[in-house]
Formats: structure tokens, C-alpha cells, sequence
């Protein structure tokens, strides 16, 4: 009888050892690298990819479901361009909206509640030697708080195919509207947006 008790007591420690090692494997591992380093950086709250579709695609966001996950642009003539616009706006009901996942005709639109204290990292994924060259341009700056950048990156920076992720953007929380652009080229065909809490 003793030697059952035993081993089911061995069983149940066994049991807990490896339940609270998975668990810290777990906190660990639940920030990707480049983000796991930010002390900064909370818990993600937003996610979403940039596809870029072959030139002769014919898409278009009526037949395609963008669910506020994808945003598309489409390849021409070569060129692999596009524009996403970024409105800080005070007061919005939800606090991130990709409003326009359409870029085909050159820009996207997405909406974020200027309340919203986010951390905005990018990392370009796909094939072997993708990149962009990204600009991030604070085009509507809030009156009060003149030269309070958003863009963490300002002058046109080269982003290649990687695990890390490079910090992009920050946003206090504010009263006033503001407006950033982000620009780019490059060899690519899908690049990966995070947003996550500003720890300040």
C-alpha cells in the first residue's frame, strides 16, 4: 500500500514541476525578439500584416474580407510602394480600426483612439532578402505639444527580412488630432505590424 502512495505522490509533484515549467517557458517566450528586450513594451493589443499582391491580381477590398487584420497594396510596373495614413483622433469609440485595408489605389487608412498609449513595431517577413525602406512622417502635429514626434523613425530607414522587430512609433495620450504617414519601397511581399501597451 505505502509504495502506491508513493508513487501517486511522486506522480502529482512530477505533475506540478512540469505544469510551473511550462508556465514560465511560457512567460518567457510571450513577446517575440525585439520586444522582449523593451522594458517599455505591455502586452500586444493589435496585429496586422501588409500584403503586396502580383500586378495582374485584379483585387479589390469588395471581394476580399480585410477583417482589420490585412491591409493589401498591389505590385506596378515593378514597384512595390505604399502609403499607410495614421489619424489620432480623440475620443473614438474603439481604440484601433484599420478603416481602409485597401491600398491598392496607393493608401491605406487606419484610426487609433489619440487616448490609446501604444508602442508600434514592424518586421519584414516573406522570402529571403525582403526590405523595405520605411519614413515615418508626423504630417499633423497637436498645436500644444509642438515637436512631440510620434515617429520614432523619422529619415528613411532600411528594415530587412528578420525575427526582431524595430520600434517604429509611440503615442501619448492627447487632446488633439494628429496625422503620421508611413512611406515606403523595397523588395517585399508581406511585412508584419505589432502595437502594443506603453509601459511609461
Amino acid at each position: 500500500m505505502r509504495k502506491v502512495l508513493n508513487f501517486k505522490a511522486m506522480f502529482v509533484m512530477f505533475m506540478v514541476v512540469m505544469i510551473g515549467l511550462t508556465c514560465s517557458f511560457n512567460y518567457v517566450d510571450a513577446r517575440p525578439p525585439g520586444i522582449k528586450g523593451d522594458d517599455e513594451a505591455g502586452r500586444k493589443v493589435e496585429q496586422f500584416n501588409v500584403i503586396l499582391l502580383p500586378e495582374n491580381s485584379n483585387w479589390s477590398d469588395s471581394n476580399a474580407s480585410c477583417n482589420g487584420a490585412r491591409i493589401f497594396f498591389q505590385e506596378s510596373n515593378g514597384n512595390s510602394m505604399g502609403t499607410i495614413g495614421w489619424d489620432f483622433t480623440p475620443g473614438l469609440q474603439q481604440n484601433f480600426v484599420v478603416d481602409d485595408c485597401d491600398g491598392t489605389d496607393g493608401l491605406a487608412e487606419i484610426d487609433v483612439n489619440a487616448d490609446y498609449e501604444i508602442l508600434v513595431y514592424v518586421r519584414v517577413m516573406g522570402k529571403a532578402g525582403s526590405y523595405i525602406n520605411l519614413l515615418c512622417e508626423d504630417v499633423v502635429e497637436d498645436p500644444d505639444a509642438p515637436g512631440n514626434d510620434l515617429c520614432l523613425i523619422d529619415t528613411v530607414t532600411r528594415l530587412d527580412k528578420g525575427k526582431s522587430f524595430t520600434k517604429i512609433m509611440n503615442n501619448l495620450a492627447e487632446d488633439e488630432f494628429e496625422r503620421v504617414l508611413w512611406t515606403w519601397d523595397g523588395d517585399w511581399k508581406i511585412f508584419q505590424v505589432r502595437i502594443h501597451e506603453w509601459l511609461r
